[in-house]
Formats: C-alpha cells, sequence, structure tokens
C-alpha cells in the first residue's frame, strides 16, 4: 500500500514523474540543471557562487535591483564572497542575476525596511533592468525566457525569516517567494527550502501552496528543506566543507535533493522528514544560545563575586572530556542565534508546550546590553564623571569579529541606551564605515593619536534631510562643547599601521585620549589593542580583547 505522499503510479503503472525525474538526475549528475537561487544575501550569494563553481548554470533572483546589477558586474557586497571569484563566474557565463518575476514584488517592503527591493509601477526594479525597445524585442524575449522561474531545473528559496516585535515568526518572505514559485512550477522541478523556520513551514506552508496550482508534490515536483549553515567570516569552513542535512517529503524527494548537494558539499546526510531538518537547524542555534546564555549569567555573578569570568572559563576549559567552553558577552547578533530559538519556543507554545530554557536564555541575553551600559557608568562614576555630557567611542558595530554584518548587533541597542542617558557616542569600526542608529547615519572614526587635537566632532546626520549629495542637511549628535574643529595637519594613525580600507579622505580624525571611556563591543583583529590601552583614559572591555595587553590594567573595566 502506498502511503501519503508516496508517487502514484499511472494507468501504465509507471511514476508519474519517471521520465521528466529521469532527465533531472543524468542533468544533476552531469551538471547541466540550472539552479535557481532565490534571495542573493549572506546564504544565497555564496550558494550560488559554489553551484556555479560546480559547473552548474545559475541564475540568482532578487527583486533588490541593486544586488542583481553588482552580482552582473561581477562586484560583490558579501565579504566571503572575493568579486575576483565573482566576476570570473559572471564573465563565464556561470553565473547571472535577474529580478524576481514582476508579479511578486508588489506586496514585498521596499529597502530599507525588508531585503528585497523596491520595483516601479511597471514591475521592473527600480534602476535595474527596464522593458527592451522594439528593436531588441528578440534577444529580450531569449533572455527574458532564462529569467522566469519555470526555467529552472532546481530551485533553492533563501530569503531571510525574521521575528516580528511580538517575537513571533515572520515568514512573509518565504511565502512571497513561494507564490512566486507556484505561478511557474512545472512537474519535475526541484525546490528546496533552505531558510531557518519553525518545524511544519516546508509540510504546512510550502506544500500546501504550492500544491494550489493543481501540481502534487512528491508526485509531480520534488520538495525538501536542507537548512543553511552560513558562518559569516568563516574561511575555515567554507560552504563546500560544510556537510548539508536534508529531509524531502518523499524519499524521492530526499533523494534528488541529496543527489544535488552531493555534487557541491562534502557531506550530505539526510533525515526521515522536512520536520526532521527545520529542527535540526535549530536546535544547533538554540544550543548556542542557551550555553550562551548559561555563561552570560556566570558572567553578572562573577560580576557580584568579583571574580574574572573569563579566568574561570579559561580554566574550565583545561578539563579534557564534558566540558566545551561558551564566552560572555554584550548581547548576541547575527541572523541566526538571536532569532531562531524563538521560531522553536513560538511552535513549542502553539502546540501546548512552553520551552522554559529558551525564554530564559532569551531574558539573559537580551539584558546583557543594558548590564554594558551599567558598567560604564559606574567606572565613569568611580572616576567622578557623569555618563550624560561624557564622550564614548564605541569599538566595533559589527556582531562579530572582522565581518561587516550588523543584523540584530548588540552595539545598536548599546548606542541607543548610552545616547538615552545623554552620552555623545561615536564609533569605529574597519568593517563598517557608516551606521544607520534609528533614522541618523554615522561614520567611522579612524583612531589615532594626538595630544593637541581638542575633541570629537559629531558627524550624525538625519536621514531625512539629506541631500542628493549626501552631505548637507547635517546635525550634530555628538558633542557639542564650543571645541574647534580638529586641524588636519599633525595627525598619526594610532599604532604602526595605516587607517584600514573603507574610510574616506574627508573622515575626521580624532584622539583616543580625548574620550572618556571606550567601549570594546566587537573584538576586530584589525585594531591595535596594545596602542588603543596605552591611549584611551577608560575601557569597558566586553570581550576580554585586551587580555595580552600587560599594561594600564588599571583603566580595564570587564564585563
Amino acid at each position: 500500500m502506498l502511503s501519503a505522499g508516496d508517487e502514484q503510479p499511472n494507468a501504465f503503472g509507471a511514476k508519474n514523474m519517471s521520465s521528466p525525474s529521469s532527465e533531472l538526475e543524468h542533468k544533476i549528475l552531469d551538471r547541466s540543471a540550472r539552479i535557481g537561487i532565490i534571495g542573493l544575501g549572506y546564504v544565497g550569494l555564496p550558494e550560488a557562487v559554489m553551484f556555479a563553481q560546480a559547473g552548474f548554470p545559475v541564475t540568482g533572483f532578487d527583486v533588490n535591483a541593486e544586488r542583481v546589477n553588482k552580482v552582473n558586474a561581477g562586484d560583490s557586497f558579501i565579504s566571503d564572497v572575493p568579486s575576483e571569484v565573482l566576476a570570473t563566474l559572471v564573465s563565464s557565463g556561470r553565473l547571472r542575476a535577474t529580478p524576481m518575476p514582476a508579479g511578486n514584488a508588489s506586496s514585498l517592503p521596499s529597502e530599507p525596511d525588508g531585503p528585497l527591493g523596491r520595483r516601479s509601477a511597471a514591475g521592473y526594479p527600480q534602476g535595474g533592468p527596464q522593458p527592451p525597445e522594439p528593436q531588441e524585442a528578440a534577444s529580450w524575449e531569449i533572455t527574458q525566457q532564462l529569467n522566469n522561474l519555470s526555467a529552472m531545473d532546481c530551485l533553492c528559496i533563501c530569503v531571510p525569516t525574521p521575528l516580528r516585535k511580538s517575537r513571533d515568526p515572520d515568514i512573509s518572505y518565504i511565502v512571497e517567494a513561494v507564490q512566486a514559485i507556484q505561478r511557474e512550477l512545472r512537474p519535475a522541478q526541484l525546490v528546496i527550502l533552505e531558510s531557518t523556520t519553525y518545524p511544519g513551514t516546508t509540510e504546512e506552508v510550502v506544500q500546501s501552496m504550492l500544491e494550489a496550482g493543481g501540481l502534487k508534490a512528491g508526485v509531480d515536483f520534488h520538495l525538501a528543506f536542507s537548512p543553511e549553515r552560513v558562518n559569516p567570516g568563516d574561511s575555515l569552513h567554507p560552504p563546500c566543507s560544510i556537510p548539508k542535512v536534508v529531509g524531502g517529503l518523499t524519499s524521492e524527494c530526499t533523494r534528488f535533493a541529496s543527489l544535488l548537494y552531493e555534487q557541491v558539499v562534502s557531506k550530505v546526510l539526510t533525515v526521515s522528514s522536512p520536520r526532521a531538518a527545520e529542527m535540526v537547524k535549530l536546535l544547533e542555534n538554540t544550543f548556542r544560545s542557551v550555553n550562551i546564555g548559561l555563561v552570560n549569567e556566570l558572567a553578572l555573578m562573577c560580576d557580584r563575586f568579583q571574580l574574572d569570568v573569563w579566568e574561570i572559563i579559561d580554566a574550565a576549559a583545561s578539563k579534557p572530556f564534558g566540558f566545551m567552553p561558551f564566552y560572555p558577552g554584550p548581547g548576541l547578533g547575527g541572523h541566526c542565534i538571536p532569532v531562531d530559538p524563538f521560531y522553536l519556543s513560538w511552535k513549542a507554545r502553539s502546540n501546548g508546550f512552553e520551552a522554559r530554557f529558551i525564554e530564559l536564555a532569551g531574558q539573559v541575553n537580551s539584558y546583557m546590553p543594558k548590564h554594558v551600559v551599567s558598567k560604564v557608568v559606574d567606572a565613569l562614576n568611580d572616576r567622578e564623571q557623569s555618563i550624560k555630557g561624557s564622550r564614548i567611542l564605541i569599538i566595533g558595530v559589527a556582531y562579530k569579529p572582522d565581518v561587516s554584518d550588523t543584523r540584530e548587533s548588540p552595539a545598536l541597542e548599546i548606542i541607543r541606551l548610552l545616547q538615552s542617558r545623554g552620552a555623545y557616542v561615536h564609533y569605529h569600526d574597519p568593517h563598517v564605515p557608516q551606521l544607520l542608529v534609528d533614522d541618523k547615519i554615522l561614520d567611522s572614526f579612524s583612531l589615532v593619536s594626538h595630544s593637541t587635537i581638542e575633541q570629537p566632532k559629531s558627524t550624525g546626520r538625519n536621514r531625512g534631510s539629506r541631500s542628493t549629495n549626501g552631505r548637507s542637511g547635517s546635525s550634530r549628535i555628538g558633542n557639542t562643547r564650543g571645541a574647534a574643529d580638529p586641524p588636519s595637519a599633525q595627525i598619526s594613525s594610532l599604532g604602526s599601521s595605516p587607517p584600514p580600507s573603507g574610510f574616506r579622505s574627508t573622515d575626521e580624525q580624532f584622539p583616543v585620549s580625548r574620550f572618556d571611556c571606550v567601549v570594546i563591543i566587537t573584538h576586530h583583529s584589525a585594531v591595535d589593542y596594545k596602542s588603543l590601552v596605552k591611549e584611551a583614559a577608560l575601557i569597558v572591555d566586553t570581550r576580554n580583547a585586551t587580555k595580552d595587553v600587560p599594561f594600564g590594567r588599571e583603566k580595564i573595566v570587564k564585563l
């Protein structure tokens, strides 16, 4: 007896997809299968490059016109994808990008509110490809055929899955992508959801939506879930070296999805269902969230006990079994750990189960930015200074070292809290030249050393009042206590190396010594911490970045 979801034989005893699926199998094996990647962000673009490097023809779909144009120009906007690698694949014809089909973008939020871009009334991306002139109609028609989702043999959905303000899952980007696929779905296509989501999404949402057009999943087309496992900035574990977990709707769905990934990654592990694969991803990130919550709570206890939490953890890590070190910090950041556990706890609540560990870890981790601000306030008070009117320099605003990604970074909340207490806040990050905090754009400052420069001048600008060149309509948000603008002469870079790339010649440079407190949020390797300690009057170190600095310990306050 056939179980639900197994392929049904037709009147001649053959399975519906037998011939088309055999063709798909041959295409995957000889790497001629057309791969469509929906969403060209931190997950999608590296995956598109991985498939293209393996020899597959790849088309990336995105509603963000700027992303589409950059990919087609070979200009990478993802640090893990070198532009020279991207340009080579584009010029060889292995990789191209195209706007999503026009009909699916009408309800998507425009940038910066959402990651999928803005379209004109006609459906074409603003600043992107436009309808052809009549004499170009023939070549345009050929190009448009390749732009169609129906032309793809395999489709991988790599769109964001954020949280709503209520901390409920927001799968609207998945819904929009699936709506676009459903309109062009054809027999024997392989559709794989990679976006992190709660258990049941593939079957309860994706399957039901795709089947609304009349084709049946597992019978007329293949459907599977395989969670993304991208770790931005990790050069030791490129995507091709990270095992893929695959759970298909049927055994054949699992086989085809596994066959595809076996062409590009070192190992594929199959699980019993899409729900199991969805749960695997949530376990991975919930494991980290809960353990980080534990050491963050330990850090709060050690602060009360006047103990160094890093000393305690490092000593415990000497045990060769039964212990895995996690380290505290100013809060969680990134696209996974602050978000994914709440997808799981939400699904648990909807099934009458309270995920108490997850919720408690979330509470502890969410409190850490407030704890950092309290440490800054106390450290200034110990020096008979008030937080109000103090000049604070944040070191690192990316959510992790040596990347430019600021999604969910705790630095954003810390800056807001410090500003709400009346501090004048500035930041330095070698990977993030500009930062949007609420409706203000701040520029990263170069680290410099010179005792004659009086103090920093704010470069905060109200976003709503920017001119077309981005320089007029400025407003001060930093210290304005009457200091003259710093002279451009006699300014030396802090440390022996020149200012990191990404800074413009018009950036203001200010001495670290003139800030009342330096707060290390992200420990980028490009920062010279010895020089920083030498120049700074006070440092609050939330990452133990100064652990190897033998001097100036009296002015360093740890988390």
